[in-house]
């Protein structure tokens, strides 16, 4: 999916980074926090569609056809996506260290880090790590789009990608096909 917020107004962000003097930093309007969460709630609702196969009527869901290398250690699917910078938590994204006056860290200076740093597994002070929720890297050319010169922080798109199993089994591979979620979600296919 590429999501495009309506909205295309860069968005600047100042913080007090002791002891540091005051920073400014200008994002890109895939960084604006209202539309972050409306983009966590639409990948929420695309993970958890479900569809009947026609010729046997069963049941499957994304999650029954979704790669998930650490399985069964972890069951979250392979999702390429910025809001796995914050590992697809609405708790991790609202997070922030600041007083009354000023921010000195939230999920604008989580993305720097994990923009430069994509396998970072703790930026303090936040506590969070850079891998997503299924334990993989999430590099920022693979989520952003309509960014120049690796200014991936002036990004005017979002890309997330679902990666569906390939299996050896025919009958998975079958299940898995997208001319199945098609027919039964075709506003979803026509987007």
């Amino acid at each position: 999916m590429i999501i495009i917020p309506d909205d295309q107004s860069f968005v600047t962000h100042d913080y007090l980074s002791p002891p540091a003097p005051l920073s400014e930093y200008t994002l890109g309007p895939v960084f604006e926090i209202g539309f972050l969460s409306e983009v966590l709630d639409l990948q929420t609702d695309v993970l958890s569609l479900q569809a009947k196969l026609i010729e046997t009527n069963q049941t499957i869901s994304l999650s029954d056809i979704c790669l998930k290398p650490l399985e069964p250690d972890n069951e979250n699917c392979t999702v390429f996506s910025l809001l796995q910078y914050y590992q697809n938590s609405r708790e991790n994204l609202n997070k922030r260290i600041g007083d009354d006056f000023f921010t000195y860290f939230d999920y604008t200076t989580h993305f720097l880090t994990c923009s430069q740093a994509p396998t970072t597994t703790r930026d303090d002070p936040l506590g969070l790590s850079c891998f997503g929720d299924f334990g993989g890297t999430i590099n920022p050319f693979m989520i952003l789009g309509n960014y120049s010169n690796g200014a991936y922080a002036n990004a005017t798109a979002l890309v997330i990608t679902i990666v569906i199993e390939n299996s050896n089994d025919p009958e998975k591979n079958r299940i898995g096909m997208f001319r199945y979620f098609c027919e039964n979600f075709y506003k979803i296919c026509l987007l």
